[in-house]
């Protein structure tokens, strides 16, 4: 219980992650010099993740069961 303090710092901190790595995406495709399946198949994984866990932290320090 004692950790229930710091989940909303966790998902805003989660969600601000889960943002550079959206940029950092949008940017290894629309910049780069050569398409890397590998890299976008990370970034598209760290991204659902971060965002995922972000949301989640976020909707239970609110309150949200279920």
């Amino acid at each position: 219980m004692a950790w229930m303090g710091f989940y909303p710092v966790f998902g805003i901190l989660f969600i601000i992650l889960g943002s550079i790595v959206a940029i950092w995406f949008i940017i290894h495709v629309e910049k780069g010099f050569r398409f890397s399946g590998v890299k976008s198949a990370i970034a598209i994984i760290l991204l659902s993740v971060f965002f995922a866990f972000g949301i989640q932290f976020l909707l239970i320090s609110l309150g949200a069961v279920g």
